[in-house]
């Protein structure tokens, strides 16, 4: 009977040390897991430590881009108004040059004057010519056949000095000037017509 108490005792021993190893296995496979998860979250820890150094970068460039983009914006509006003063400033030089080439002119002979004939240096003649307009291009005249306009460029030498032309400067003007003489011209007309 003690045989048969040994075999209880130890079927009980062998059922607990086969539980007992179960047991080992399981906690080996529990702890390997830890050690796996523990892995797994020192991996995200780094991820998440690597994009918030990415996150604090991006916004540093961002602000970086932002200030960059402020300040090109600001250069351009100086720019801007830099070339408004400039454009500015010529239109002023461009009126008072033409103001002074006005009043480099000589004035122009009285529209009733007997010019007699007129030989254009393009070779046409012009019998018994009377002045009717002086313009800032050419003069207007009435003549046996009809009523001519004669630009400065093709009157003789002589009439070209009567008249105030000077080629040199005739070729400097633009046509804001030519409008600003004609303009001129006409109040002088005026103002001697009443």
């Amino acid at each position: 009977m003690n045989y048969f108490l040994l075999l209880i005792i130890l079927g009980l021993g062998g059922g607990g040390y086969y539980e007992y190893t179960l047991l080992e296995q399981k906690s080996a496979a529990d702890q390997q897991q830890i050690t796996d998860l523990s892995g797994k979250i020192d991996t995200l820890q780094s991820e998440n430590k690597k994009l918030g150094d990415d996150k604090a970068q991006l916004t540093k460039s961002i602000t970086d881009a932002q200030s960059q983009i402020t300040d090109l914006k600001s250069q351009i509006q100086k720019e801007q108004s830099d070339l408004a003063e400039a454009k500015q400033t010529v239109q002023t030089l461009q009126a008072e040059k033409a103001k002074a080439t006005v009043a480099a002119t000589p004035a122009a002979a009285p529209p009733t004057n007997s010019l007699g004939t007129i030989a254009t240096l393009d070779g046409k003649t012009f019998q018994n010519c009377q002045l009717l307009k002086v313009e800032a291009d050419g003069i207007v005249v009435n003549h046996s056949e009809g009523i001519t306009k004669i630009v400065y460029g093709l009157l003789p030498p002589e009439m070209q000095k009567r008249f105030g032309y000077d080629p040199h400067q005739a070729a400097a003007l633009t046509e804001a000037q030519i409008q600003y003489q004609e303009e001129q011209r006409q109040a002088a007309a005026q103002a001697a017509g009443n």
